[in-house]
């Protein structure tokens, strides 16, 4: 049984996501030789979408945009490909804000707090558990688009974590509720650590002694700003 759990899930009728993921995930189809045209023809995604930062665009196209790109080889993993490269606005202004937290935990549970700027029907929770903490992420279209976005998701947080957080090493194992896709041996180069696969959730677990060390660029005034601003934006939600 888990020591600690914290959710938050919003039920919203015409489930959308954040026009940064669909954006990231244009410009990676782009990259691998797709147009605009090609993209907007089989997605119904406009090009005025993709640029608008406030747009909400149905979630459904992301699995139409990942239907579109196939790996060019067997030893091809796309999605880690697009995760080496894609900038972190792919998860909006959240992972900035995030690295003014006081602790890894505070900075996690930020993000869990305000998921909702990112997908409509994303659910994620902490789990504390008696020597691991597992941040646990589903989104009902997992099976729709094989985990695709949630491998992408997953691994641009552990480059958040690694390379801007500073918490290199914190990271136990990553665990995917999907089947893998490509050579395990990509994933393991990808994370540095145990990478699981058909289990029963996605998550990022760490080892817990690493949760409450304070982030290098931890401020409380910015934090407090930061929070400030997400909770009246969360409050402009829920109203």
């Amino acid at each position: 049984m888990n020591a600690k759990r914290r959710t938050i899930h919003a039920n919203i009728s015409q489930p959308k996501v954040s026009s940064s993921v669909v954006a990231t995930t244009v410009a990676f189809a782009l990259s691998r030789g797709l147009t605009l045209p090609e993209i907007e023809a089989k997605t119904g995604i406009s090009p005025d979408q993709i640029i608008d930062p406030n747009a909400r665009l149905p979630d459904e196209s992301m699995v139409k945009l990942w239907n579109l790109m196939t790996p060019r080889s067997p030893e091809e993993v796309i999605t880690l490909e697009m995760a080496r490269a894609a900038p972190l606005s792919f998860f909006g202004g959240l992972a900035h804000a995030s690295q003014f937290a006081g602790s890894l935990r505070e900075s996690l549970e930020l993000l869990m707090r305000t998921s909702i700027f990112v997908a409509d029907r994303i659910q994620i929770s902490i789990d504390d558990r008696p020597d691991e903490t597992a941040f646990v992420v589903h989104h009902p279209l997992d099976r729709m688009d094989r985990g695709r976005t949630s491998e992408v998701g997953i691994a641009l947080i552990s480059r958040h974590i690694n390379e801007e957080l500073g918490f290199v090493g914190s990271i136990k194992r990553v665990e995917f509720g999907h089947e893998r896709v490509g050579p395990r041996e990509r994933y393991l180069e990808f994370f540095g650590t145990d990478v699981l696969f058909d289990q029963p959730n996605n998550a990022i677990v760490f080892h817990r002694e690493h949760l409450d060390k304070p982030l290098r660029q931890s401020s409380a005034e910015l934090f407090a700003y930061v929070q400030q601003h997400y909770e009246q934006a969360l409050e402009r939600i829920r109203t």
